[in-house]
């Protein structure tokens, strides 16, 4: 089956990475996955080119018409079955090419905790779509809870899963002086940065020993903000930015303790899964689907968002007792073994394919 997925974001963050997975598990399975990205991202057409047939075009602006007419001849060139959708933005353009192709399926996929819209352009929207596929039981129940009633039945609850291929190369790095605390993500402020910071300033002034690693890329105004605020707290020998990095397996398996701050409710939660296989224990907050994957005190933590305090108690407590560490490591890849894997994933993902033909 030849799958065509619309990725239009401008920075790379678990959407993609779960579109990249995807389309690597698609061709292992005997699929031919395409990946249509905006012209203007080169770095996207380099990332999903090592797993997909990448195509540009104008996915932005005024020139939809455009990029309608590109896509609708890649869809018949390359005789398209399936086209996937991966943003809000982009559902219009992929109802109009299902109206233009008779036989194309079409498929929204749900990566964000946000209802559905009920006005009669957006139920019209509803109705264009083949299926529908949730990443959470978070994202399913809201989903569900705001759909029109005539098509409930086109949502599906099908859980992100990890490539845990990607993750082998390396051992776990030896205990040292230092622990080592990361983050991974988009450097934005709802995902709760400044609260790790906060929390970094009252750790360091009871121990030196602790060093965080802040890894991804964002919004350009809000990394000068980060930077001076750690300069403000004096945090600059406990604080280092590392911007994006391409081996993730080495930032997880080279710190001790992975936090995910979360403000924003988390429609789920890959780099998680990622550390969690890794061995390296998580802590997370109660802001969205986290505790789908996290067991709080059984695989991981969970605590308040935006609560300084619990956030940095619970990383005393992981820093205090090595045997909580090993507990949590050998749980948490367990747990990602059990449920999140890409080749779960993608099997619950043909599984629609199969029903919506």
């Amino acid at each position: 089956m030849n799958i065509l997925h619309i990725v239009g974001a401008k920075i790379w963050g678990g959407g993609e990475q779960y579109v990249y997975n995807i389309c690597k598990e698609a061709k292992r399975r005997g699929h031919e996955p395409f990946v249509i990205v905006d012209q203007n991202q080169s770095n996207m057409k380099d990332r999903f080119s090592e797993v997909a047939n990448v195509y540009a075009t104008t996915l932005h602006g005024f020139l939809g018409l455009r990029a309608f007419l590109e896509i609708n001849k890649i869809i018949n060139e390359k005789h398209i079955g399936i086209i996937n959708c991966h943003s809000g933005q982009f559902t219009t353009l992929c109802a109009l090419l299902k109206k233009k192709n008779r036989n194309l399926k079409y498929i929204v996929f749900r990566h964000n905790l946000l209802p559905n819209k009920n006005d009669f352009y957006h139920k019209w929207l509803q109705k264009q779509a083949d299926a529908f596929i949730c990443v959470s039981k978070a994202v399913y129940d809201l989903q569900l809870a705001t759909a029109d009633e005539r098509y409930k039945a086109k949502f599906n609850l099908v859980y992100s899963g990890i490539d845990c291929e990607q993750f082998k190369k390396y051992e776990h790095k030896p205990d040292t002086e230092i622990f080592f605390i990361g983050y991974a993500g988009r450097i934005v402020e709802n995902k709760g940065i400044l609260i790790l910071l906060s929390a970094m300033a009252k750790l360091v002034k009871k121990n030196k020993n602790f060093m965080l690693k802040i890894a991804g890329e964002g919004d350009y105004n809000f990394i000068l903000k980060m930077k001076n605020i750690i300069h403000n707290m004096q945090l600059g020998k406990n604080v280092e930015f590392i911007g994006r990095q391409k081996d993730m397996e080495y930032f997880y398996k080279n710190i001790d303790l992975l936090i995910v701050p979360s403000l924003v409710r988390e429609a789920f939660g890959l780099v998680i899964c990622e550390s969690m296989y890794c061995r390296t224990p998580v802590i997370s907050t109660d802001s969205g689907a986290q505790n789908e994957i996290i067991k709080s005190g059984e695989n991981g933590i969970i605590v308040e968002a935006d609560n300084v305090d619990a956030l940095a108690e619970a990383i005393i407590k992981i820093y205090d007792d090595s045997k909580i560490r090993r507990h949590f490591a050998t749980a948490g890849e367990k747990t990602i073994l059990d449920k999140f894997t890409v080749e779960q994933c993608f099997l619950g993902i043909e599984k629609v394919y199969n029903n919506v033909y």
